[in-house]
């Protein structure tokens, strides 16, 4: 058997190594190219519409990702294709709508896979969602508004019932004002306990018809203090980019 002297292993071990390298390179060079996705999976009752749609949103303007097919009211809607440059831009804000009226907006990051669980004829009072923090708190936020909204509801049948019963119209708008209350309470916790979530930004925002529940001049200092936490974790992200310019118009 011809035997193999030093010089020839020695250059052996040295090819050895450069294939390596190369192997090495070529794996980290894949995977700074590599994409990755965010996923939504539904399961609907009462779905009588055939298709449902998933948007990006962005401060002045939405983009359609994508559209699918709703199957026995299961459907999956994917944002896929989010490459390395574009995490900075995270997390975003998606909408899924089932119509022009009915839909619901919650928060995602690469990499989330979120389970929705509604009604197709009122998702937004209905939907539950299973998930990471961020479309958890944008779900805690809605079914505290529909609270909100459905105790609200049942004031004004009632003022409808006594429109010449002052005592009792007194009583339900001191009622009224006691909601609001809560829920501006609820809203100023939610921002206090979640100060590195987007879904904060939606807290402090929320309104209902014309009720808005916290006056932005009157929280100058909150939203400000807001901005700062947030842009240490996401100083590219297009909505503090957005907030940034909206905190100097206000402070002109």
């Amino acid at each position: 058997m011809k035997r193999i002297n030093n010089s020839q292993w020695n250059w052996g071990q040295d090819g050895f190594r450069k294939v390596l390298f190369f192997s090495v390179l070529l794996l980290f060079l894949g995977c700074s190219f590599s994409t990755q996705e965010i996923s939504f999976k539904g399961e609907l009752t009462h779905c009588s519409q055939q298709k449902i749609a998933l948007y990006q949103l962005f401060p002045d303007y939405e983009q359609k990702i994508m559209e699918a097919e709703i199957k026995n009211g299961n459907f999956t809607l994917k944002h896929q294709g989010i490459t390395a440059e574009q995490l900075e831009q995270f997390p975003s804000f998606y909408k899924i709508a089932l119509s022009e009226t009915n839909y619901i907006v919650t928060l995602a990051s690469p990499g989330n896979k979120i389970v929705i669980q509604g009604d197709a004829s009122n998702l937004v009072k209905t939907y539950q969602v299973s998930g990471p923090k961020d479309p958890l708190l944008m779900w805690q936020l809605d079914r505290q508004l529909k609270l909100f909204i459905d105790s609200v509801e049942a004031l004004q049948a009632i003022y409808k019932e006594h429109l010449y019963n002052d005592s009792i119209k007194i009583e339900i708008e001191k009622l009224y004002n006691q909601y609001i209350l809560n829920h501006q309470n609820f809203l100023f916790h939610t921002i206090r306990n979640n100060s590195a979530s987007l879904a904060t930004l939606t807290a402090f925002y929320q309104r209902f018809n014309r009720r808005i529940f916290i006056e932005e001049k009157e929280h100058l200092h909150l939203l400000q203090s807001m901005y700062e936490t947030l842009n240490k974790n996401y100083p590219n992200n297009p909505n503090l980019i957005y907030l940034k310019e909206r905190l100097d118009q206000i402070s002109e």
